[in-house]
């Protein structure tokens, strides 16, 4: 994929973030243009996350690709600056549904954030 394609695609997700209305959504819509620019800098045509994961300190829109991750697993885990949806969407939802937001989500942002963001120097 060239370099402008993905931008261009990366623009797309960023303009319906605006549209979109849950937290939720918004966070899917920045891990979407965060994958996508991170797809663009992998050496080759490989899609494996160790490869994206490697790519990721070398890539020349790092500090772009590493705020979109931040944010986007962020208001996913529901992190302190982000975390102003789950109070709503707890209290909202039925036992069931919640019982999923805490057990599964908010622990797979939790991992995706350990595996994609580096934390060497």
């Amino acid at each position: 994929m060239k370099p402008r394609h993905s931008l261009a695609i990366a623009a797309l997700a960023a303009a319906t973030v605006a549209t979109l209305t849950p937290a939720p959504a918004r966070a899917e819509a920045l891990l979407l243009m965060a994958f996508v620019l991170l797809a663009a800098d992998i050496p080759g045509d490989s899609l494996l996350i160790r490869d994206a994961a490697a790519a990721l300190p070398t890539s020349p829109h790092r500090d772009l690709i590493l705020a979109l991750l931040i944010g986007g697993f962020g208001i996913k885990a529901g992190l302190v600056p982000f975390h102003f949806w789950m109070p709503l969407a707890y209290s909202a939802a039925p036992t069931p549904a919640s019982a999923v937001l805490s057990g599964a989500v908010v622990k797979a942002s939790m991992l995706g954030m350990i595996r994609f963001i580096p934390l060497e120097a």
